[in-house]
């Protein structure tokens, strides 16, 4: 049985007053992690009142700033939900209680639709009258489809339902998910020698693959232009394929049984794939593995026949032409990624982190220990800021004075010797200061003037 259920702290799963389910839900999910904050605390953060807790956008907020992983809040604003938005409800909350965070939701819970709890637990007792309450998804069942719930409001507190009905008492309102790698899985550190996006890495490993095969550049050219044609070089998963919703993925898609960046078919007939299972074919380098496969039977460095005929010889695509049309920018993508791979050097960009201390354009100490993850960097700047940190507060105060994490990182790494400030950047910095006056006033007060 593939069961999953996050800890927590058992002793407070009550709320403390009838209109605190917001707080007292974000309590529970941060407990998990060791941090006890009260309730009234977190009302404050959340600008609760006695109307309750506005939007549960608010929650991911908080949750973001004190765990330093980026909440999403998702809306599911028709009723009923549609089944792409189950589908995406059940992808978010594994990777979330994969990566080891609960995700809040904000449930309308009428007198036709009360929980109905399962696999041996008991029913909420919820009132005959509609109720607009907030609870903890902090567990998952997979053979039964099934979440656990946290209920800070009504006995027995702790109960299962099926996902169906948990994403009918959201429809109307919405969730929030951390986004976030799964526990327990390493994320090789990226240096100044990878380049940032994942597009750009999905690529590297097909160059690195095509190369590792003995893949002339033309036909390492025509697998870039089929995952551009396919998937723009976006990690597809698809409803279809249930496993593959729960492998880190971007993006999610429904035609047929297709996933991957080369969009490649999950199907099994007669104990043979016709391409690989789920796993293999979201792998940058197992899937890339599987066209060469195919494509090394070819004569595809034939140049009388069109680099698309031979992408169209092996994917078959109702659309052949495009393969031809995309071949001139996987030309340039290769030749960009290829030269950097060729000579050895380093991407020349600075960190893209608004609290950066240098614009060299190559990142060194704490911003390239980060890589070129500005999210990350800036989430840990942020939590240590709040935590009173100086050296984190001098850094995000210096943002909101203009100072170099302020510029514009584009522009440095086009070469303009004096970069613009980002209105944005130091907006969001302002922000940061603004929250810090309002939950830990000392501490901002020791950093005021000695900012850079």
């Amino acid at each position: 049985m593939t069961r999953t259920i996050l800890s927590y702290d058992k002793t407070r799963l009550g709320q403390d007053t009838g209109y605190f389910c917001g707080p007292a839900t974000t309590q529970v999910i941060l407990s998990g992690h060791g941090q006890i904050v009260e309730e009234a605390t977190l009302a404050r953060e959340l600008g609760t009142d006695s109307d309750g807790t506005d939007y549960v956008g608010l929650i991911a907020n908080v949750l973001s700033r004190r765990l330093g992983v980026k909440y999403r809040a998702v809306d599911i604003p028709n009723d009923p939900p549609s089944p792409q938005q189950t589908g995406d409800f059940r992808a978010h909350l594994r990777r979330s209680l994969a990566a080891g965070f609960g995700v809040p939701m904000n449930w309308i819970v009428p007198p036709g639709n009360r929980p109905r709890a399962i696999l041996g637990t008991q029913s909420p007792s919820y009132p005959a009258y509609n109720i607009y309450h907030y609870v903890a998804a902090l567990g998952y069942d997979a053979d039964n489809d099934a979440v656990w719930v946290v209920d800070s409001g009504f006995w027995p507190r702790e109960y299962w339902i099926t996902l169906t009905q948990c994403v009918t008492l959201i429809a109307g309102k919405g969730y929030a998910y951390a986004d976030a790698a799964p526990a327990g899985v390493e994320v090789p550190p990226k240096s100044d020698q990878s380049p940032v996006s994942s597009k750009d890495r999905h690529a590297l490993a097909t160059i690195a693959e095509g190369r590792r095969r003995n893949i002339t550049p033309r036909g390492i050219k025509i697998a870039l232009a089929t995952q551009l044609v396919e998937s723009n070089l976006v990690m597809y998963a698809n409803p279809k394929v249930p496993e593959s919703m729960a492998i880190p993925h971007e993006a999610v898609g429904s035609d047929g049984r297709s996933v991957g960046t080369f969009q490649q078919q999950v199907v099994s007939e007669n104990g043979r794939w016709w391409w690989g299972d789920a796993a293999t074919c979201m792998d940058p380098t197992l899937s890339a593995g599987l066209f060469f496969d195919r494509l090394a039977k070819l004569d595809y460095n034939n140049e009388s026949r069109s680099p698309g005929s031979f992408a169209q010889d092996v994917q078959r695509s109702a659309y052949p032409a495009r393969y031809d049309e995309r071949y001139a920018d996987a030309e340039a993508l290769y030749n960009r990624l290829a030269d950097i791979e060729d000579k050895g050097d380093s991407v020349l960009q600075t960190s893209r982190s608004i609290y950066r201390t240098s614009n060299n354009r190559t990142m060194t100490g704490d911003d390239a220990s980060f890589g070129a993850d500005a999210t990350s960097h800036m989430n840990w700047v942020e939590q240590s800021a709040i935590r009173g940190e100086l050296w984190a507060l001098l850094l995000v105060k210096a943002t909101a004075n203009g100072g170099v994490g302020a510029t514009k990182w584009w522009e440095v790494n086009a070469g303009n010797p004096n970069p613009a400030v980002d209105p944005w950047a130091v907006e969001k910095a302002t922000n940061v200061l603004n929250y810090i006056q309002a939950v830990n006033p000392a501490a901002l007060e020791n950093a005021i003037g000695k900012a850079a």
